[in-house]
This record gives structure tokens, C-alpha cells and sequence, in this order.
């Protein structure tokens, strides 16, 4: 198994060797993928007001963890240091705050903005009181926003679906196939699993317009009544594939990708859930299929080995007479 995977290896390298001209060429021409390997679009908008293009709900949802709680503690000693700076603006606006010592206000605007009490420290003059009532308005505006961002992005199911890294070509049926696999790294079921891949290339018109455009890949199978363990996923190379009579160097040229997705519900929220990958020219190989993933341990009982989900070996694309 080794070594073909050393084969492997030098095939891939193979593709990429180039004499020293052939490849300064090739890195002139080198354009970045236009989907990135988890299913998202890689291209930046250009010509829109920023307002348009950034959306904060939107950022929040999506952001991990940490930057989801690195913004909100950012916001929270934004705002109080800001309302801090206008309390110091009234130096005997606050009773027992020492003048021009800004800790003190800043302190004081904590205990407004999260309604925590003032302990020792009291508005005692009109301006000052308005400002407590602005920013307690404030403060139950955000930890109402803060709260219903934290449980959407908590409550939101997710899919924990995973594709190989590269897309196999060989013989299914004696017929060229494009195969790669899907797997539930979970323990749950994910009902009525539909899956959908489409082809975007590069292509030129009658008119010589250069247009990039998107086939749907016909599947073998592609919907699951329930999804638990892995999924093979084919197409079958056949006339009416728009890969039919494609190579590597001609997938290469005209900046091929397959965007692959799979959606379903999952049993335990009862919600639809969706996984996204997508391969380039690059991560389709020619004369490969993967290997089997089931066997049986000591005991004989039927296992799956995900350590050789990725695993691949040559396969011949001509059938034998």
C-alpha cells in the first residue's frame, strides 16, 4: 500500500514538471481557484458600497467561537469607555467620582450599561442622568442582540459530512467513472440525503467571448433514504458527460471545478443540514480508485476504516478484451 502511495505521489509530481521556461509560463497563467475545498465562492466583489458587502449578522453567525466573543468583548469596553469619556465631561456629575480620573467614570458606566447597581457611586445632576438613561436603553438593546446571536449560532444544526481530497477516475461497469466518497463523522442519520455536483470550466463562444460555464454531473445515485456511514459517489464518462473525452492537461486548461453538495435532515434536530466540498483540476486524477474502507476485526465483526478514507491505488482506464 505504500507503495502505491509512492506512486501516487510521483504521478501527481509528474503533472507538474516542467522545463524552467515551461514553468514561469505556467505560473503567469496560474489562476486562483474560483471555489475554495469547502464549497465557498473565492471571489471578491469589487464595485459595491462596503455597506452592501459586509453584513454583520452575517459576519457574527459565520465567525468562530472566539472572534464571535472577541467582538463582543470589544464592543462592551468600547461602549463603556465611550460613555466613561462623556460622564468625565461633567466632573461633578457623578457623587464620590474622583474629578478628571477616568476609571472611576468608566467604572461607573459598567455598572449603568449591565445593571449591576452603582455601589458608592450616583448620578446626581441632569446631565448625567440622562446619559444613565441612554445608555441603560443601550445596554438592554445589546444584550438582547448579544443573547439571540449566541443561541441562533448555538441552536443552528451543522453537518459533520466529509469528502475525499481527490476525485478517482477509472472503469465502473466497464465505463469510465468519476468516483469520490462522502462519510458521516457522526453517530446520527441523516435522513433523505439528496447529492448534487456540478462541473464549472472555462470556454469560448462562437463570438470568441471567453464564459465560464456550469454543467450538472448526472449521478449514479443520488439520493439516500438515510446517510449514516459513507457514500460512493459516481458519474458515469459517457457521451453525454460533459467530461467525456477530457484529460488532465485539458481539465488544467480550461480551470475545471466540481462543487459537490449534500443535504438532509438530520434526525436529531429535525432540521435540513448541508456539507459543501468542491475539487479542482488539480484533485482530479486519472487511473485511480479508491480502496475498500469495511473489513472485520479479531472478532469478525464488520468495522470501517476511516484511516483510509483518502486512500487510493491505480485502476487501469481500458478495459480488458
Amino acid at each position: 500500500m505504500k507503495k502505491e502511495r509512492r506512486k501516487f505521489i510521483r504521478h501527481k509530481d509528474a503533472l507538474h514538471k516542467k522545463s524552467a521556461q515551461d514553468a514561469a509560463s505556467y505560473k503567469e497563467e496560474q489562476v486562483h481557484r474560483f471555489i475554495a475545498r469547502d464549497g465557498r465562492v473565492n471571489i471578491k466583489k469589487h464595485g459595491l458600497s462596503h455597506y452592501r458587502i459586509f453584513d454583520w449578522n452575517h459576519f457574527l453567525l459565520n465567525a468562530t467561537l472566539f472572534r464571535l466573543l472577541l467582538s463582543a468583548g470589544l464592543y462592551f469596553v468600547a461602549v463603556n469607555a465611550f460613555f466613561g469619556g462623556l460622564y468625565l465631561l461633567d466632573e461633578s456629575g457623578i457623587d464620590t467620582a474622583r474629578p478628571h480620573n477616568f476609571f472611576d467614570h468608566f467604572f461607573f458606566s459598567v455598572h449603568v450599561f449591565s445593571t449591576l447597581g452603582f455601589n458608592d457611586l450616583n448620578s446626581q445632576s441632569l446631565y448625567a442622568n440622562i446619559l444613565v438613561t441612554i445608555e441603560s436603553f443601550v445596554g438592554w438593546c445589546s444584550f438582547g442582540l448579544i443573547t439571540g446571536l449566541l443561541f441562533s449560532r448555538f441552536s443552528r444544526p451543522s453537518s459533520r459530512v466529509m469528502f475525499t481530497h481527490y476525485a478517482a477516475v477509472s472503469l465502473f461497469e466497464g465505463i469510465p467513472t468519476l468516483i469520490f466518497r462522502a462519510a458521516n463523522r457522526r453517530g446520527n442519520q441523516i435522513l433523505q440525503a439528496q447529492i448534487s455536483a456540478s462541473l464549472a470550466r472555462n470556454e469560448m463562444t462562437l463570438e470568441g467571448e471567453k464564459v465560464r460555464r456550469i454543467y450538472d454531473l448526472k449521478l449514479l445515485r443520488s439520493t439516500s433514504s438515510f446517510f449514516n456511514l459513507t457514500w460512493t459517489i459516481r458519474h458515469s464518462i459517457d457521451a453525454s458527460s460533459p467530461l467525456f473525452g477530457e484529460t488532465e492537461k485539458s481539465l488544467r486548461e480550461s480551470q475545471t471545478e466540481i462543487v459537490v453538495l449534500l443535504s438532509g435532515i438530520d434526525d436529531t434536530f429535525g432540521q435540513t443540514v448541508h456539507g459543501r466540498f468542491a475539487y479542482n483540476y488539480e484533485e482530479i486524477v486519472f487511473g485511480y480508485r479508491f480502496v475498500s474502507l469495511f473489513g472485520r476485526d479479531k472478532n469478525n465483526h464488520p468495522i470501517i476504516d476511516f484511516s483510509k478514507f483518502d486512500e487510493i491505488k491505480e485502476a487501469p482506464l481500458i478495459a480488458k478484451e
